[in-house]
């Protein structure tokens, strides 16, 4: 019952820096994901489950994500397989600056062949 509660409520609330941005569901190769787009970041929860958690997989299906749904070029990731924070390029600008944490460059992504990596 707790875990079902939990679960539906995944992705409702937006973490500090993210409140008021309007959530946005979306799914990448079966997996979904609420986003939240400002200017230059993006925050990706992961809603769907997976066991076990993989958070290179999780990123590279949430910079998809942000990717399809902003028209950015992701250029770096931090989190964790349930909640990313990912930064943007737009328009030529270049993405706000690494935060400390893991992360993933968009190097990932363009060993996958992505078009807006590389």
């Amino acid at each position: 019952m707790t875990l079902a509660l939990l679960t539906g409520c995944a992705g409702q609330v937006a973490s500090p820096g993210y409140g008021g941005v309007a959530p946005r569901h979306t799914e990448v190769e079966g997996m979904r994901f609420v986003l939240r787009l400002k200017a230059d970041r993006a925050e990706v929860v992961r809603v769907s489950p997976m066991f076990p958690p993989n958070f290179e997989e999780v990123a590279r299906r949430g910079q998809i994500a942000v990717a399809r749904e902003s028209g950015c070029r992701p250029e770096w990731v931090i989190g964790d397989p349930s909640m990313l924070e990912i930064g943007l390029s737009c328009h030529g600008a270049a993405a706000p600056k690494t935060p400390r944490g893991r992360h993933v460059a968009c190097d990932l992504l363009a060993a996958a062949g992505q078009p807006w990596c590389g």
